[in-house]
């Protein structure tokens, strides 16, 4: 059976073990540690801390407060970017949009500066509950922030940064190439790597780059 070396960094290496089979690890991953699990460990926890008091309290969901927010920084908007400025889905984004305007919280209105489009409006009541859970999100946000000394503080927005970027590079990246397959294969073949990868591997891929991309918004707002 064959040894490989596989580097991890300056003076890190993996020893892998080629069978039949293919490459095995033989000592596996503590995945509890990697830096995407953790990342998504606290979001998640986030989340249902968000579910457990906005939504008991005022009975909207995450995407909905998500889209009162936006409206509440940048004013009147389309859908499409919404879902831009939240990094959230656009399908859920516009299920958020239907459940509010059903609830008299938003409006939908025409664009001016373009024919066919809608641009969504928070209406007296939806601003009101804005300003209700904003007061609440900021004080969930200096509790984040008693935590962390200043200068802790200055380091994880550093650190995010650099997670961010990295996710965007990843996002863009794609699968990782292989040259020795990938070589012999038609340039549209390799441009749509990702989306010949099986739908439950794509879905979670999918769902990783959303939730790590959107890590540092959900550190900001506490949401």
């Amino acid at each position: 059976m064959a040894q490989t070396a596989v580097s991890n960094g300056p003076g890190k290496t993996t020893s892998l073990s080629r069978s039949d089979s293919g490459p095995r690890v033989e000592r596996p991953i503590d995945l509890r540690r990697t830096v995407p699990f953790r990342l998504l460990g606290i979001a998640n926890k986030l989340t249902q801390g968000f579910l457990n008091v906005y939504t008991a309290e005022f009975g909207i969901g995450l995407p909905e407060w998500r889209t009162l927010g936006m409206l509440g920084q940048f004013g009147q908007l389309p859908s499409i970017r919404i879902a831009e400025l939240a990094e959230m889905d656009r399908g859920a984004i516009s299920r958020s949009v239907a459940w509010l305007e059903a609830n008299g919280l938003v409006r939908r209105i025409d664009d001016p500066a373009h024919q066919r489009r809608k641009i969504v409006a928070m209406t007296g009541a939806g601003r009101r509950l804005h300003d209700r859970i904003a007061l609440l999100a900021r004080a969930r946000q200096q509790e984040a922030l008693d935590c962390l000394l200043p200068t802790e503080l200055a380091t994880l927005e550093g650190i995010l940064d650099k997670l961010d970027r990295w996710a965007d590079d990843l996002r863009t990246r794609g699968v990782r190439p292989n040259p020795r397959v990938d070589a012999k294969k038609p340039r549209r073949a390799q441009e749509h790597a990702t989306a010949s990868l099986p739908p439950p591997i794509r879905l979670q891929r999918e769902k990783l780059l959303a939730e790590l991309a959107s890590f540092k918004r959900t550190i900001e707002t506490i949401t």
